[in-house]
């Protein structure tokens, strides 16, 4: 076959598309979808296992990750006992939508109500974080709040009522609500005093709300609808990751094509239909569902992707870092203990860890020795993972451990397995002083290009339910009614009149019923 005859085929038979600079694209082949969806997360999948009964092959997934899910991550213990979680790890009782989707998809949950926590903070360790406060002891001009909607007083104190009851206030303040230029920390300090809010920061287990300037709006509206969430914690055998598993294979029998290791290098817009390069092929679809947080949107290129970045709404999201290190034991030194965090301002280097609780759980001798938000400490353990690897981590998590826990015999050569994971967009928060509202931003996300077919799905693109991945379900099930008609139950932004609304999940207006099994 001759030169010519060859390329004259190859324009036929492969999409050749020139691409913002005007110079031809190298010959990769052609796909042609009718909806694609970048990022294969918790979003990203659910978007495309609802979609493929109606379009099947013409529904198409691509994933960056040689996985799918996301910061849904499971890892394989090393006992051979199941999967221990690098990620997404529970989901609570008052999460119906993903309760329905473990009945739709034959997941078992497996109910763990904790035990027994261990808190340092001032110098002294406790167990309830009620007993940190009052005389003789680390906070002690802190009593039991007494506030109209939310005492500690009597018989309505229970464990870590008086951190409940000052988180409450955030919300429940009677007087002016926060400002534009306020950060959380700013508007507490106009609710308490400044020992009261020292020792609500102290007693919680994450730091980056307190210290990353997260607008106090966004902040209060997310309190009040995270107050809701109650009050046993479910752990799916097999990992939250089933979830991602359950969807895909449903999605793919129903003809659906799911890529992985395939990230989406950009996305143009031809005529009436996107064009998305890939390494691997150019993508043509009617519709685009984005499926990436923002910080994996910056780095996709492309006419689409610019000019998403450049809307408001978008550069008023907040990424916060997270790292978590998992480790895998040879036996069980902790206990009964399940939960365990610091101060800040210890010497710990760490916020959180989570030792197993579930049947499942306890089966794979793991624990999640941290979990760090606080970007003071994130530091600490990238710099040692980069320097010296596991076994430079492994060596200051059995330091902070046999500190922490004095009467544990801990040593290094009891760790079978280690996995550090950092998440550069552990979850989202909006930045302080932006001119939205979480509930603006979740609708903003169904079409934040006017004049396209162009959706956002995500965690990030829901702050209500910031630091969940019902966020993520929440976001895509919008999105699904909205842009394609599927009339799903369980969405937070729903039709009002000529315009949409948001509807937190503890709105008596909240559409969710729970299925039987």
């Amino acid at each position: 076959m001759s030169t010519q005859r060859s390329a004259a085929r190859c324009r036929i038979v492969f999409a050749c598309v020139a691409i913002l600079s005007g110079a031809a694209e190298a010959c990769l082949p052609h796909t042609k979808c009718e909806v694609a969806i970048v990022g294969g997360g918790a979003a990203g999948m659910h978007t495309l296992y609802r979609l493929a009964p109606l379009l099947g092959n013409k529904v198409c997934l691509f994933e960056k990750n040689g996985y799918f899910g996301g910061r849904i991550r499971d890892i394989q213990s090393p006992n051979g006992t199941g999967k221990f979680a690098a990620g997404a790890f529970r989901v609570m009782q008052t999460q119906t939508v993903l309760f329905n989707l473990a009945i739709e998809l034959g997941i078992e949950l497996q109910p763990a109500a904790y035990v027994e926590s261990r808190v340092f903070a001032r110098g002294a360790f406790r167990s309830d974080t009620n007993d940190f406060a009052g005389p003789g002891n680390p906070y002690p001009s802190v009593g039991p709040p007494d506030f109209p909607d939310y005492s500690c007083v009597g018989p309505h104190n229970h464990p870590g009522c008086f951190a409940d009851a000052l988180f409450h206030r955030l919300f429940s303040n009677p007087g002016p609500p926060p400002g534009k230029d306020q950060a959380i920390e700013d508007y507490a300090l106009n609710l308490m005093d400044s020992e009261h809010f020292q020792f609500l920061k102290d007693t919680s287990r994450f730091r980056a709300d307190f210290s990353t300037n997260v607008d106090a709006r966004s902040f209060v509206d997310w309190a009040r609808e995270e107050s809701a969430v109650c009050c046993l914690p479910y752990y799916p055998v097999g990992g939250m990751s089933v979830f991602i598993i359950g969807m895909l294979d449903a999605a793919r029998a129903n003809g659906a094509r799911a890529f992985s290791s395939e990230p989406v290098k950009s996305i143009n817009k031809r005529g009436r239909r996107y064009v998305l390069r890939t390494p691997r092929r150019l993508v043509t679809a009617k519709n685009v569902v984005i499926a990436v947080p923002p910080g994996g949107l910056r780095h996709i290129k492309g006419s689409i992707a610019r000019r998403i970045r450049t809307q408001p709404q978008f550069k008023a999201i907040k990424p916060i870092k997270v790292v978590t290190i998992g480790n895998w034991w040879d036996a069980a030194w902790w206990g009964t203990v399940d939960r365990a965090w610091a101060t800040p301002e210890s010497n710990f280097k760490f916020n959180f860890i989570e030792f197993p609780h579930s049947t499942y759980q306890k089966e794979q001798l793991a624990t999640r020795s941290v979990y760090d938000d606080d970007p003071r400490t994130i530091k600490l353990w990238v710099r040692a993972y980069k320097a010296g690897g596991k076994n430079a981590v492994n060596s200051m998590i059995v330091s902070q451990l046999s500190e922490f826990f004095p009467d544990a015999d801990i040593l290094e050569s009891q760790i079978t397995k280690t996995h550090f994971q950092e998440w550069r967009n552990g979850w989202h928060w909006l930045k302080k002083g932006v001119d939205f509202s979480n509930a603006e931003i979740a609708i903003w996300a169904l079409n934040p290009l006017i004049d396209e077919r162009v959706s956002l799905v995500g965690e990030a693109y829901n702050p209500n339910r910031s630091s969940w991945s019902d966020a993520a379900y929440k976001s895509s099930i919008n999105t699904l009614n909205q842009n394609f008609g599927l009339g799903l139950p369980c969405a937070s932004v729903v039709a009002d009149g000529a315009g949409l609304k948001y509807v937190p999940f503890n709105d008596p207006n909240y559409q969710c019923p729970a299925r039987s099994k």
